[in-house]
């Protein structure tokens, strides 16, 4: 209605026999062999407006999203792809073969599991198992990125057209971590310690691509 647009969408999705060994764990479950399910609902809210050439998003998104294993313990704990808030902010603008646009994507941290202290993670094995706190207790910190694209379209013949592609990713050089784990490393005195491992996003990162469509 008078080039506005808005949608929003309730949803409950439960999802029954699932194995605890392909999820991807890197906790105390990691190799253990459990059957149970998850259950994940939420809201979604889209809005986008045209003015002309120029065109906005913006959405957001409520999510709870928890496993229940019933052999594990604690049976219930948040999912490993539990982002409870996202939000992005976008626009675009077209002026005959020329295309810009500007996307902000920003989402709370996805939940990952600290080990227990140093004292009671002793140890002068490297191979041993590492104990953990409670599952997924903890957040990673909020992801936040810009992202900047271009792109041209131009005829080559009368059935060929050709379009060129410019993105910079992350144009803010933005710092997001997008997992932690956690590994034993031995010391030079034999024993060993809990050493952190961090999986970072990329930093600022130009694309350039070219198309030929016919």
């Amino acid at each position: 209605r008078k080039k506005w647009f808005i949608e929003t969408t309730a949803y409950y999705k439960f999802v029954n026999g699932i194995s605890s060994r392909n999820q991807g764990f890197q906790n105390q479950f990691q190799f253990v062999e459990a059957i149970g399910s998850y259950t994940n609902y939420g809201l979604e809210l889209a809005v986008n407006k045209k003015w002309g050439d120029f065109s906005s998003w913006i959405s957001y998104t409520y999510a709870q999203n928890d496993y229940e294993f019933p052999s594990l313990v604690p049976s219930e704990f948040p999912n490993n792809l539990d982002i409870r808030h996202a939000a992005s902010l976008a626009g675009s603008y077209t002026l005959d073969r020329f295309k810009i646009a500007l996307g902000i994507n920003w989402h709370t941290g996805k939940p990952f599991t600290l080990p227990l202290s140093d004292g009671q993670n002793a140890s002068n094995e490297p191979a041993d198992p590492i104990l953990y706190d409670t599952p997924n207790s903890k957040r990673l910190p909020d992801y936040f990125r810009t992202d900047l694209s271009a792109e041209y379209r131009w005829n080559v013949s009368e059935k060929i057209d050709a379009k060129i592609n410019v993105a910079i990713l992350n144009i803010l050089d933005t710092d997001n971590t997008l997992n932690i784990r956690y590994a034993r490393l031995e010391t030079e005195n034999g024993s060993t310690r809990i050493n952190q491992i961090e999986q970072q996003s990329l930093g600022l990162t130009p694309n350039v691509s070219v198309q030929v469509l016919f």
